[in-house]
């Protein structure tokens, strides 16, 4: 029987759960003798017991069918079938192309029996195929098992959470996905990643050498399905997959720890008690579609299904498991840590299996353990002792962890953790937390780390630290010494900018550790490298300006646009006093501006109860930039308490008629008009709040299907958070401040163009860079405001401009020649680095270890400004230089 969406099955309890309570009364023992295994549940599928199942549908087309016969699409019984039939189980996810509502998880089904559960450790082993189709249309289905649902929901890909009760694992029918091995849990309800250490693998994608190696390739589908579908004759498996052909799959539940394997290569090892909440304690099975769009290829809907038969369960009655029932370990005394085995009921004389691992080593950071104990007749638990050796190195806690092996004469599995504390004297090094801060801005920092290694529980101490580098001290607030107390591993403390308003260039700041009293110095790294960045820039050469200090309106021409036509809700107000701003803390007067506190002050969206996305454009009036040049100005971006869905605009090359913008809602219709738009230039978006929804895009024509422009280039705020902190900004990684921000932080904007290579820079860091391969190469410049979501914030949102600027820029930079390399001391304690020549705002001293390097992996040693002449480095390793002008 077939059942297809929306049906639920529900009937009454199978004759297998009587049988599971008479299994149970097996489990009995008389004195020692150990308790065997027995089979609980078995579903071959060769009657149809449609209605002794749940079918839980999520989105799309889906077909369970219990009954089905596999030998019409030619496949074989399956290895564990008695007599040769070929009943079982099919799963199809998907399958109607007209149903699909976008590239969105959330389509598939699992099934699994009505009444049953299982509380006790147990193995279920089953038969799989996995099938698809040659075409590959459409083949990111997923298929595979789990346990310790409740039954009531669809388990399948999908990252909300709440739908995900239980832990399933799964492989992908081709290999056609970036993560053909999966894992999902409560917790986890968006998939366990590659770093989670549940794969064998150590990756989910089938190309890692482990798949390669575990599933070779180029298996073809078996003559009888290519009779019956002649498109399937050249299909060959990709290595590293699993489709196409009978698997043996066993999931096992041992304590808390769950183990999937396919033919016996392990896929998964998850630990169920960190993995949320389970549903229930009821097994599935399942197939889905990690994408919303169908397979167009007609051939699917016969194809494209997983199969499961021959489902067995066996329980396991005694089972082996360990803690860590003294878990604090130390070298002095030594103090010992105990590891406490466990077994679920009495029996014979058993040896357990074990291994050691963790950052302490067997024999070195404790006694040597044997790997093996022994229970005796009748007992349920025995101890393993650890003892400490006191190694008198000044280590970081170490720690051996204890894991159950498997053995002949038991079940067993988890593992428990012993930390040794070290007892020597500490010693100290550090570390660049947070590399970077712009000199303007009084409330960024640095952050550097330092790190304890040994007693962990001695005294207070104060260490002492020494700073130097190309910044003079006259640059920071430098902190010494810094206090370190007991139980505290690593110990933070910021160092801020002081603006001098010199042009030096980015200057590095080295902090060292020194000798004191209760420490030692470290080894690792007793250095540690952070940048000031210069907001200071070489003489201007002027095409336009505008500060704002006198009301410039007329100079500009303003476009509005809305979906809501005719509100006109925006506000454009020049010469505008934000020292006044309404809300929170006087806003201090823009780089640039010396003590004025006057600009351009711009919002949409606020005024109106009709909610709709809106944009500003400005433009002045009568400009035209061509060739190399770039517009300068500060930005203070405001998010308003609401959410804010809003953005900075700015760009080059318009032509000064259009409205550019972008819409992110689709209520209604898709983009920012329902009969289309046009745009020009080159525009970018920056997100106020790093929402993650075009947190920094480029834009240009032509408009797409959807009427918004063309996304050129992205970064994703999550890249820049050392960069733009929180605080002093109010989102990590974007220039936005909080409404009423305490420490409010001006940005300085950059758009450069340099033949076809545009670039943008905030607060002198690179953004990202385009080749523009656009018709727009010149034109005008513009700045503005957008509410990119059918919404209405709060009135405290908005941007501020100031000081804007077109400069003209040279034609291309010149590069400087290195000229000498000079030793300062004797022995050397450093050289200088002497060169001439070049243009730019700055030049930077690139290093390498090996001259052959690619550019991409030379790292910065310092950087001067423009006719400094010499680079000064400490003395260290050989190394090879070159210069970059900028």
């Amino acid at each position: 029987m077939k059942i297809t969406y929306p049906a639920l099955i529900r009937p009454a309890v199978r004759g297998w759960a009587l049988t599971l309570a008479v299994a149970g009364g097996l489990l009995a023992f008389a004195g020692t003798t150990q308790a065997q295994p027995t089979q609980v549940y078995y579903e071959d599928f060769e009657v149809d017991n449609t209605q002794n199942w749940i079918v839980n549908y999520g989105l799309g087309a889906n077909v369970a069918d219990f009954y089905f016969d596999y030998s019409s699409v030619g496949i074989p019984p399956a290895p564990h079938t008695v007599g040769g039939t070929t009943r079982g189980l099919k799963l199809q996810a998907n399958v109607d192309p007209n149903t699909q509502a976008g590239s969105v998880a959330g389509y598939g089904l699992s099934v699994s029996p009505m009444g049953f559960s299982i509380t006790e450790n147990f193995e279920m082993r089953f038969d799989m195929w996995l099938n698809y189709n040659a075409s590959g249309l459409g083949s990111t289905q997923i298929g595979g098992a789990g346990f310790g649902t409740a039954g009531t929901q669809a388990q399948r890909a999908m990252p909300i959470p709440g739908v995900v009760d239980s832990i399933f694992i799964g492989a992908s029918t081709d290999g056609g996905t970036a993560a053909d091995y999966r894992v999902y849990s409560p917790v986890h309800y968006i998939g366990l990643q590659d770093a989670s250490g549940v794969y064998a693998a150590g990756s989910r994608n089938n190309t890692a050498t482990y798949y390669v190696t575990n599933f070779p390739g180029n298996v073809a589908p078996p003559a009888a399905q290519t009779n019956l579908f002649p498109s399937q004759a050249n299909l060959r498996t990709p290595d590293g997959t699993v489709g196409m052909q009978w698997r043996d799959v066993a999931l096992r539940k041992v304590a808390n720890i769950i183990t999937y394997r396919i033919d016996g290569v392990l896929i998964a090892t998850i630990d169920a008690s960190t993995n949320g909440t389970l549903g229930g304690a009821n097994i599935l099975f399942n197939f889905y579609d990690i994408q919303g769009n169908a397979s167009t290829d007609p051939l699917a809907t016969n194809l494209l299904f997983a199969l499961f038969d021959n489902v067995r369960i066996t329980n396991f009655p005694s089972v082996v498991t360990v803690s860590a029932t003294t878990p604090d370990a130390a070298e002095s005394g030594p103090t010992p840590g105990i590891f406490t085995l466990t077994r679920s009921e009495p029996g014979p004389e058993v040896t357990v299996f074990y291994e050691m691992s963790g950052t302490a080593s067997n024999g070195i950071d404790y006694v040597t353990l044997p790997g093996s104990i022994t229970f005796a007749a009748g007992a349920t638990s025995t101890n393993i002792t650890l003892t400490p050796i006191d190694d008198n190195l000044s280590e970081f806690a170490e720690t051996a962890t204890l894991t159950i092996s498997e053995g002949p004469n038991y079940y067993g599995a988890g593992s428990a953790t012993v930390t040794i504390a070290d007892n020597d004297t500490p010693t100290i090094d550090i570390s660049t937390v947070l590399g970077s801060m712009y000199e303007p801005l009084p409330h960024d920092y640095v952050r550097f780390r330092l790190t304890r290694r040994g007693d962990l529980q001695a005294p207070s101490f104060n260490v002492n630290l020494v700073y130097s580098g190309e910044a003079a001290a006259t640059r920071h607030t430098g902190t010494t010494p810094v206090t370190v107390d007991p139980g505290s591993l690593y110990t933070d403390f910021d160092v801020n900018p002081i603006d001098d308003n010199l042009l030096q260039g980015n200057q590095t700041i080295v902090c060292t550790v020194t000798s004191g009293t209760g420490y030692a110095v470290g080894t690792t790294s007793p250095s540690a490298t952070a940048t000031i960045v210069d907001d200071e820039l070489p003489a201007e050469t002027i095409l336009f300006a505008d500060d704002f200090n006198t009301d410039t309106s007329a100079n500009w021409m303003l476009l509005y646009a809305s979906t809501n036509a005719a509100d006109n809700d925006y506000s454009a107000i020049f010469n505008y006093d934000y020292s006044q701003h309404p809300y929170g803390p006087m806003i201090p007067p823009a780089p640039r501006s010396g003590t004025d506190t006057h600009g351009l002050f711009l919002q949409v969206n606020k005024g109106d109860a009709t909610e709709a996305a809106a944009a500003l454009n400005l433009y002045p009036r009568n400009q035209n930039f061509t060739g190399n040049f770039a517009v300068r100005f500060d930005m203070y971006l405001i998010a308003p308490d609401t959410a804010t869905t809003e953005y900075a605009l700015f760009g080059i090359n318009h032509s000064g008629n259009q409205t550019n913008w972008f819409r992110n809602s689709a209520a209604g219709f898709a983009g920012v008009d329902p009969v289309g738009w046009t745009f020009d230039g080159l525009f970018y978006g920056v997100e106020t709040d790093a929402a993650a929804l075009g947190d920094y895009v480029l834009y240009s024509a032509p408009t797409t299907a959807g009427r918004n422009p063309t996304a050129l280039n992205s970064r994703s705020a999550s890249t820049l958070t050392g960069i733009f902190k929180k605080p002093p900004y109010g989102y990590a990684g974007s220039p936005g401040n909080l409404s009423g921000s305490s420490t409010p932080c001006w940005s300085e904007v950059e758009i450069s163009q340099v033949g076809n290579l545009v670039t943008l820079k905030i607060n002198q860091t690179e953004i990202f860079s385009y080749t523009n391969n656009t018709a727009f190469t010149s034109g005008n410049i513009m700045i503005g405001h957008c509410d990119a979501y059918d919404s209405a914030a709060t009135y405290d949102g908005g941007v501020i401009y100031d000081n804007v600027r077109v400069i003209r820029l040279p034609a291309s930079l010149a590069p400087a020649t290195i000229t000498s390399i000079q030793p300062v001391g004797g022995p050397p304690t450093g050289y200088l680095v002497n060169y001439t020549g070049g243009s730019g705002s700055q030049f930077v001293l690139l290093t390498s270890p090996t001259v052959t390097a690619p550019l991409s992996s030379w790292t910065r040693a310092a950087t001067n400004s423009t006719g400094s002449g010499a680079f000064s480095v400490p003395a260290g390793a050989q190394a090879f230089y070159r210069i970059k002008s900028e």
